[in-house]
C-alpha cells in the first residue's frame, strides 16, 4: 500500500505506520516549514518530502503519486479550546479545505487518517469533512482517544478519523490494547545523581514530613486514574 503523508512535520505519522507492522510504505511526504522537513530528512531520508505549501498541491500531482492512503494531521490552532475557535475561518484552515477539494479527484484513494485536537468533533470543518467522505463513497470511523487508554501517563485527548472506500475492508486486524506501556517507559528513564522519590518509597521524609512513593506507583497510580476518568469514546461510525 502507498501512502502519501501530508502536514509531515518530523514524520510522527510515518513512524507509527512503521510501528504498526501494516504492509505500506509513505512514498512521499509534504510539509512547508523547513526546521520540520530537516528533522524529516534525517529520520526518512529515502521518503520523497516535498517543501512546498499544500495549497499548491494539484489533484494530478497527486494522482501521479498513485496512493492508496493519506495519513494528514492539519494545523489545529483553528480548533482547539484555547484558541480562538475561527474554524473555517481561519487562515491556517485554508489548506484542509483545499485537500477536501482534492478527495473527489484521486483516483485511486482508499484510505484516508486525519489526527487533531479536542474541539475538531463539533467544528464546521468537521462537518464539511464528513459530508466530502459521504459523498465520495467512504465509510468512516471517528473516535476520540488519549494516551492514559494505552498505558501511557498522559490524558491529552485527540481527535481521530478512519475512513475507507465502501467497497474495501481495512488492511489491518484489530489488536488487544497493551495496557503496561507505563512501566516500559520507566525503563528509558536515565539514573538520576539527585535526590529520588524512589528512594524514599514508604518512609516519612523527616525534612518535609510528607510519605514519598516510588515512580512506579505514581505512574500506575495516574494511569489508572486516568483510565477511570477516561474510557474509549467512539464518536460515530458511517
Amino acid at each position: 500500500m502507498k501512502v502519501l503523508e501530508l502536514y509531515s512535520g518530523i514524520g510522527g505519522m510515518h513512524f507509527a505506520l512503521l510501528e504498526s507492522g501494516i504492509p505500506a510504505k509513505v512514498v512521499a511526504a509534504i510539509d512547508i516549514n523547513p526546521v520540520a522537513n530537516d528533522v524529516y530528512r534525517h529520520n526518512f531520508p529515502e521518503t520523497v518530502l516535498m517543501n512546498r505549501n499544500i495549497q499548491s498541491i494539484s489533484a494530478q500531482t497527486l494522482n501521479k503519486l498513485d496512493v492508496d492512503a493519506i495519513l494528514m494531521s492539519p494545523p489545529c490552532q483553528p480548533f482547539t479550546r484555547l484558541g480562538l475557535q475561527r474554524d473555517i475561518l481561519d487562515s491556517r484552515a485554508c489548506s484542509l479545505l483545499h485537500v477536501l477539494s482534492l478527495i473527489p479527484k484521486l483516483k485511486n484513494l482508499k484510505y484516508i487518517l486525519l489526527e487533531n485536537v479536542q474541539g475538531f468533533e463539533v467544528s464546521q470543518m468537521r462537518n464539511k469533512l464528513v459530508d466530502c467522505l459521504e459523498e465520495c463513497g467512504y465509510a468512516y470511523r471517528e473516535l476520540m482517544l488519549s494516551p492514559s487508554q494505552f498505558g501511557i501517563p498522559n490524558s491529552r485527548r485527540r481527535y481521530y478519523l478512519l475512513a475507507k472506500r465502501k467497497d474495501l475492508k481495512f488492511c489491518f486486524e484489530q489488536t488487544p490494547l497493551q495496557n503496561d506501556s507505563s512501566s516500559e517507559l520507566l525503563k528509558l528513564l536515565p539514573k538520576s545523581k539527585h535526590f529520588l522519590l524512589a528512594e524514599k518509597t514508604g518512609k516519612s521524609n523527616s525534612r518535609s514530613g510528607k510519605i514519598c512513593y516510588t515512580l512506579d506507583n505514581i505512574v500506575e497510580e495516574y494511569v489508572e486514574e486516568s483510565r477511570r476518568d477516561d474510557q474509549f469514546k467512539v464518536l460515530r461510525s458511517s
